[in-house]
């Protein structure tokens, strides 16, 4: 599961075809449902992987048969609140996200989207807390110390920033260190860090 989520935003073609074929070869084979669907809305987020293919499309559909063969997942609820989510359906989002922490209550993926839908949304405690423990839980995600980051920096908290900053940068160099950074100079006319 966990390589999966490596590769799915710089082979995600490929392991998208791949999973595919799982699933003509052995179609009772849940997971690959659910990862394709999260695969898809990897594809359709992350829009550099270079075909012409409609992944807005393939991302309902995969889904829609996540949903299907897959319910007991995790990974499905957590790919139906993905796409929602991009589609903007943040209610419906949330729901798919408790669903699949009914399924995982410690889904570090989970609670980190929860966490930072949460924390945009005015419920800045309960995000936080779900963001710390996905932390806690995968203290080597990135995305958890981005959104962490990103929490602080949007509270005005920059010694929280800070500290998740640095943790960020030694957790995921590189992009997603440099966006962080370059947002908070921008929201804050901070420049040090750039």
């Amino acid at each position: 599961r966990k390589a999966i989520r490596v590769q799915l935003v710089v082979d995600a073609v490929e392991v998208y075809d791949s999973l595919g074929r799982a699933i003509e070869l052995a179609p009772h084979f849940a997971h690959a449902y659910a990862a394709r669907a999260l695969v898809a809305i990897a594809a359709w987020f992350f829009p550099h992987t270079g075909t012409l293919r409609d992944w807005a499309a393939l991302s309902e559909h995969a889904v829609q048969e996540a949903e299907l063969h897959a319910a007991a997942l995790p990974e499905t609820h957590l790919a139906a609140a993905r796409l929602n989510s991009q589609k903007g359906q943040l209610r419906a989002a949330v729901v798919a996200l408790r669903r699949a922490l009914d399924i995982a209550p410690t889904s570090p993926e989970a609670l980190t989207i929860l966490g930072q839908l949460e924390t945009e949304t005015g419920r800045l405690a309960e995000g936080l807390a779900k963001l710390a423990l996905a932390a806690e839980l995968e203290p080597t995600a990135g995305a958890v110390h981005y959104e962490q980051a990103r929490a602080a920096s949007l509270r005005g908290d920059h010694a929280a920033f800070r500290r998740g900053f640095e943790t960020l940068r030694r957790v995921t160099p590189g992009i997603p260190a440099t966006h962080q950074a370059l947002r908070h100079a921008i929201w804050w006319r901070d420049l040090e860090l750039l």
